[in-house]
This record gives structure tokens, sequence and C-alpha cells, in this order.
């Protein structure tokens, strides 16, 4: 039993990182149900990545807001797929 009590509050506190402070769901307003789908995965995704890179650097997790925007941030400016001169 206690070890469902535990993975409970873990499941609730993801669901909440989720939602907080500015969901997927919420922002990309539709009742189309594959993009309700998509944003839902998208949002999952989002919290693990921002779990898992801060227990990788054994430090606290970043802002929702700030995680997304250097995530945004680096997409606009990624070098995939440009053939960069080589030194």
């Amino acid at each position: 039993m206690s070890r469902h009590n535990h993975s409970k509050h873990w499941v609730d506190d993801v669901n909440n990182q989720r939602h907080d402070p500015i969901g997927l769901e919420e922002v990309w307003a539709t009742k189309w149900w594959p993009t309700r789908q998509f944003t839902f995965l998208c949002s999952v995704a989002e919290v693990n990545a921002v779990n898992s890179r801060a227990r990788g650097r054994k430090a606290n997790t970043d802002p929702q807001l700030t995680f997304r925007r250097n995530l945004a941030v680096e997409m606009m400016e990624n070098k995939i797929g440009i053939n960069l001169p080589r030194p």
C-alpha cells in the first residue's frame, strides 16, 4: 500500500507540472481529437525532459516557462542538416 501511495503522489506531481503554469491544451484551444492528443503527448514529453535533465544534473528542475523558452530558442537556432565548413 505504501508503494501505491508513493507512486500516486509522483504521478499527481507530474500531472500538476504538465498543467502548470500554462497547459498546452489551454493555449492550443482546439476540439479536434488528434490535435488534443498531440498536445497531451507534447506536455508529457516536456515534463519528462525537465525532470530527466534535473535528475541527470542532480539539480532542481527549471521552471516550466524557462524550459519552454530555452527549448524554443534552441529549436530555432539548431544547425542540424546544415553543412558547416570544416576547419
